[in-house]
């Protein structure tokens, strides 16, 4: 007979006709691969629907998980914690083990109402959070559950302040308890520069500068201090002399050289008349000027 008609292949041939099948393959099992060697406990598997013998997709029954090639109960893996308060989360995947625990009994308790004037004087044991009792402040006493002030004020001497209160009593704010011994909190201390000293203070604040000069060697320059520039020495050089009501009136022309403390030079062109100035000549011109740059 011929069963070259199987519906999976041939898996023998007659040996003495090779274009009929002796032995045809029952399943197409040799072109399939099983996901898993075997069906796991706990779990749901296809086969192949040309291959009963080996397993297509398997996935957990309802109530269990996948662990590598197996299906386990969730709550195997699950810690349950034991809860002081109770607990708060449990497990999605396993609601009979705790997850996380209250921190604290806040759920239960219930906090008092503080009214005004008044201080939590006492938190729950199980829940530092609510308040469990409360006192009235100082100054106030409980009627009911409130608190009413205690004017304290007949009991308070009142100060007599030339530059205003600093503090007032803290039972009695209509009543000053101390003065500011000055004015320094309205005066602003003025800015003393480098290289000079403060030459007053103000009369009502006595550590607060109100006025500046210069050091010694140092004069003003807005709101600085710079040295003071002095003429170290001076040169003279005449380059004419004219003669303005005869021989006896001399102006002498020429250029005064001072060499100063800051290493620079100043030069001046005068022209100077012994009639008229009380200088003899351009030398003596220089050196007075020099002396008193």
């Amino acid at each position: 007979s011929d069963n070259n008609s199987a519906v999976y292949g041939c898996m023998k041939y007659w040996s003495d006709c090779s274009s009929k099948c002796e032995t045809p393959y029952t399943d197409n099992c040799r072109n399939r691969t099983a996901v898993i060697s075997s069906c796991p406990a706990n779990a749901n598997c296809q086969y192949f629907s040309d291959c009963s013998s080996k397993i297509s997709s398997w996935s957990c029954k309802s109530g269990y998980i996948q662990s590598g090639n197996s299906c386990i109960n969730p709550c195997d893996n699950r810690t349950n914690q034991s809860c002081q308060y109770g607990c708060q989360t449990y497990w999605s995947d396993c609601s009979s083990k705790c997850q996380t625990c209250y921190p604290d009994n806040c759920r239960n308790q219930t906090a008092v109402s503080v009214p005004s004037n008044a201080t939590c004087s006492s938190y729950y044991s199980d829940c530092s959070s609510k308040c469990s009792a409360w006192s009235c402040n100082s100054g106030y006493e409980k009627s009911g559950n409130s608190c009413i002030k205690v004017d304290p004020c007949d009991n308070r001497t009142n100060q007599s302040c030339t530059y205003g209160c600093q503090t007032y009593w803290s039972d009695c704010s209509s009543k000053c308890q101390s003065c500011y011994p000055d004015n320094c909190r309205n005066q602003t201390a003025v800015s003393v520069p480098s290289n000079a000293t403060c030459s007053s203070y103000y009369s009502d604040c006595s550590s607060k500068c109100s006025a500046w000069r210069c050091n010694s060697g140092y004069t003003k320059s807005g709101n600085s201090c710079v040295p003071v520039v002095t003429c170290v020495s001076w040169s003279s050089n005449l380059e004419s002399t004219d003669y303005i009501a005869g021989p006896s009136d001399p102006v002498y022309n020429g250029t005064c050289t001072f060499n100063l403390s800051n290493g620079t030079t100043d030069e001046w062109y005068v022209n100077v008349r012994p009639s008229s100035e009380p200088f003899s000549d351009l030398s003596d011109y220089c050196s007075y000027y020099c002396t008193n740059y």
